[in-house]
């Protein structure tokens, strides 16, 4: 059982997992603890959806989403395969300045 009777998985995300099981088989991804690995997106996901009043001054959703899975390939890709990454995340865009209301 978990908190106040929600059950909380324990088990990473399955088919992440495995595709990031699969890659560090083949040397696609670098080594790294694949349970974190799969579990990060999901904590990324989360936390737009709990703090998007705090990050949509500075970044749209699609922003959000574009330079968050871009630390997440360069953290599982070897450097050398990153000029193969498609372009929007090759190199973070600076800041913007907040929206105006």
């Amino acid at each position: 059982m978990g908190f106040n009777g929600f059950m909380i998985s324990t088990r990473p995300p399955q088919p992440l997992h495995g595709v990031l099981a699969d890659g560090q088989r083949r040397g696609v991804f670098l080594p790294a603890e694949t349970e974190l690995m799969a579990h990060n997106p999901m904590v990324l996901a989360h936390s737009w959806a709990l703090k998007n009043w705090r990050l949509t001054p500075t970044f749209t959703l699609e922003e959000y989403v574009e330079n968050q899975l871009a630390m997440v390939l360069r953290s599982l890709l070897p450097p050398e395969s990153w000029p193969d990454c498609p372009s929007r995340i090759k190199k973070y865009r600076p800041r913007r300045q907040p929206r105006r209301r």
